[in-house]
C-alpha cells in the first residue's frame, strides 16, 4: 500500500508502517525538515542572544523573498546557512549571563540608569539595554538587561527610516522595562548613532511626514526626547543585533 503525501512525527507509527510494507511517497526528507526549522528556532529565542538568532531571522525572510513552499528543498547556499547556524548553536550552552546586576535599584537614585541603544542595517534593526548602577565599593558597574531585533521589511527602506524603527523598539523595550527594574522615565538614556533620527525625535512632531511623525510621536510618548543622546556607530553596543554575530564569538566575548 502507498500513501501520497503522508508524514508523522511519531516513530511508532513510522516503525509499524515499515513492519506492515506501507511505503510514503511524495514526501521527502526536506519537507519535514522544513517544518522543523521555525519549531528549533522558537525554542532558542531569547532576548539574551539576539545577535545569534537576528541570523536566522533573516533567513526565514530570504525563504519568503524565494517563493519557496514547505514542500520544496533549500536551495544550496540557504540550505548551507542553516547548516552552520545549527551547528554553532551548541555553543550558546558555554555562554553564562549573570541575572544580578549587582546593585541596588530604587526610583531615588541618582546613580542608577538604564541606558537604551538602537540601531539598524539593511537587513535588520533593534536595540539592547544596560542598566548602570553602583555596587557596595561605590565602583560604577554595567549589566546586561535584555535586546530585541527585527528583520528590516521586504519593501526596501532608507536607512534613515529603519534607524528611526530602531529607535522605537528601543523606545518600547526601554518603556517597558522600567515597571520592572522600579524606576521612573527619567532614569532612562536613550542613545542612537543615527544624526538624522535624533534630530526627529527631538523635534515637533507635526513637522513631519505620517510614516515619520507617527513613529517619533509614540517614541517622544514612550521617552523623554531630552534624553536621548548620540553615540559613535563604532560604539554602538547594538550594531551587533543589525548584522549578526557567530556563536563563537559568544564564548570569546561572555
Amino acid at each position: 500500500m502507498n500513501l501520497c503525501k503522508w508524514v508523522t512525527n511519531s516513530p511508532d507509527l513510522r516503525a509499524m508502517w515499515k513492519e506492515n510494507g506501507v511505503e510514503l511517497t511524495g514526501v521527502n526528507g526536506h519537507f519535514e525538515r522544513q517544518r522543523k526549522y521555525k519549531k528549533k528556532c522558537t525554542k532558542n529565542i531569547s532576548p539574551y542572544i539576539t545577535p545569534f538568532t537576528v541570523r536566522v531571522k533573516c533567513l526565514f525572510q530570504e525563504m519568503w523573498e524565494k517563493g519557496l513552499n514547505w514542500d520544496e528543498p533549500l536551495p544550496t547556499d540557504l540550505a548551507e546557512k542553516w547548516e552552520q547556524w545549527c551547528v554553532e548553536l551548541p555553543l550558546l550552552h558555554l555562554v553564562s549571563i549573570p541575572r544580578w546586576y549587582h546593585t541596588e535599584i530604587n526610583k531615588e537614585s541618582h546613580t542608577v540608569k538604564l541606558h537604551v541603544y538602537c540601531d539598524a542595517s539593511e537587513k535588520a534593526y533593534g536595540a539592547v539595554a544596560y542598566l548602570q548602577g553602583q555596587n557596595n565599593l561605590g565602583e560604577t558597574i554595567t549589566s546586561f538587561v535584555a535586546s530585541k531585533s527585527r528583520v528590516a521589511p521586504l519593501k526596501k527602506m532608507t536607512l534613515p527610516r529603519l534607524e528611526l524603527m530602531g529607535a522605537l523598539i528601543g523606545a518600547r523595550l526601554g518603556y517597558s522595562l522600567l515597571k520592572p527594574l522600579n524606576m521612573e522615565k527619567n532614569q532612562l538614556n536613550m542613545w542612537t548613532d543615527s544624526m538624522i533620527t535624533l534630530h526627529w525625535i527631538r523635534s515637533s512632531s507635526r513637522r513631519w511626514k505620517p510614516f515619520v511623525s507617527n513613529r517619533v510621536a509614540e517614541i517622544q510618548g514612550l521617552t523623554n526626547p531630552e534624553l536621548w543622546s548620540h553615540c559613535a556607530g563604532k560604539m554602538n553596543p547594538a550594531d551587533l543585533l543589525t548584522l549578526g554575530y557567530h556563536g563563537t564569538h559568544f564564548t570569546v566575548y561572555r
